[in-house]
């Protein structure tokens, strides 16, 4: 599987996502720690380099390609919302 994964969501569901996917996925696919979630919040966020799952905003995404190539989606075509 290829990390990190993108979610990419309204800002109000952000941290629903976030709490979300430490209920749900299991520990031997997040791995060790408090590291494998990050929600980036503000434009100057960079993901972390060992996140599993990266989750922002439609707005954040749209304007800072950053965050697209580091999950390794090119294109606005290649990301999956979630809403």
């Amino acid at each position: 599987t290829d990390w990190p994964v993108l979610i990419v969501c309204p800002s109000s569901l952000c941290r629903n996502w976030a709490d979300e996917a430490a209920q749900w996925l299991p520990a031997e696919i997040m791995g060790p720690g408090d590291n494998a979630i990050q929600v980036i919040t503000k434009g100057s966020d960079q993901p972390r380099r060992f996140a599993r799952i990266v989750i922002a905003s439609y707005d954040l995404v749209a304007r800072h390609e950053r965050l697209r190539q580091r999950a390794g989606a090119g294109d606005e075509g290649a990301l999956a919302g979630a809403g």
